[in-house]
């Protein structure tokens, strides 16, 4: 089989496209159309002597109704889509708007020019950011008719996904077929027993990047490896190799990597966490 790159593509069926579609459309009109009635009914007020705001007045005592419509809208649609897209500005918004509402009740004092010490908000956004990542273990099956190849020159023209993940990654059933790989992962833990695989008469390069976890990796003590490791923060160890602290990196080379036929090429990249690579 040739060389390459394995992508997994999820099906996702025509009408829940459409339907997500439809969905956005709808509140985005919504939120239009509320913005609209909103504001027509208080002009209405102003001009019939009910509320006896100036424009600066009006606008002044408005726009925090207009942020908290605007986030909410948004946290409603990150909710809805289990995506992360605008999240932080709708946190922003809705956040900022709530607290200007209270201002204007004589709740709280807050003022525009305070929106500085909103700093906590980049938490939050961080923690509902997790909690909205695909919260699965993921099983892959190298099955041509589930995965599409492509070459390397042609990786770099594919949209890689923005999701961010939580989960485990394992391949350690019996008789698994490694292939090319490229993982990605945002916190969760990879682990691979290349003691159990069927590995090709190739060099077959792994790719794995994560934010927060571990990798660990069992290799067969006949199988010519070269693994180079890096993470932020922990540690990496392969073979009698051991790094920890902050920026480590790890290269190791088996004596007959460039004679072999069959072989393994692994690139590990992690900002927190640990690698450990044995041989057995």
């Amino acid at each position: 089989m040739k060389a390459g790159k394995l992508i997994i593509f999820v099906k996702v069926n025509n009408e829940t496209k459409l339907g997500a579609k439809r969905m956005n459309d709808k509140s985005k009109s919504l939120v239009v159309a509320t913005i609209l009635v909103g504001l027509g009914v208080l002009l209405i007020f102003v001009n019939i002597g009910v509320i006896s705001f100036g424009i600066w007045e009006l606008f002044v005592n408005f726009y925090p109704v207009l942020f908290l419509i605007i986030g909410s809208s948004g946290i409603a649609k990150a909710i809805r889509s289990r995506g992360h897209d605008g999240l932080f500005s709708a946190l922003f918004f809705t956040t900022a708007g709530l607290l200007l509402i209270l201002d204007r009740l004589g709740v709280i004092f807050f003022e525009l020019r305070m929106v500085w010490q909103l700093w906590p908000v980049i938490l939050v956004y961080l923690g509902i950011k997790a909690l909205l990542g695909d919260m699965l273990t993921v099983t892959v099956d190298t099955d041509d008719k589930d995965v599409a190849w492509i070459d390397d020159e042609d990786y770099n023209t594919v949209k890689k996904g923005g999701r961010f993940s939580i989960g485990d990654i394992k391949f350690s059933k019996p008789d698994w077929q490694l292939e090319p790989l490229h993982l990605k992962n945002g916190i969760g833990d990879y682990y691979f027993d290349l003691t159990k695989a069927y590995i090709p008469d190739m060099e077959t390069p792994i790719y794995i990047e994560g934010t927060i976890g571990d990798v660990k990796m069992l290799i067969p003590d006949d199988l010519p490896v070269k693994v180079h490791a890096y993470v932020k923060i922990g540690d990496v160890r392969v073979m009698q190799l051991k790094e920890d602290g902050t920026n480590r990196q790890v290269t190791y080379v088996s004596d007959e990597y460039d004679q072999a036929i069959r072989k393994v090429n692994i690139h590990i990249r992690l900002k927190i966490g640990s690698v450990k690579i044995d041989s057995i």
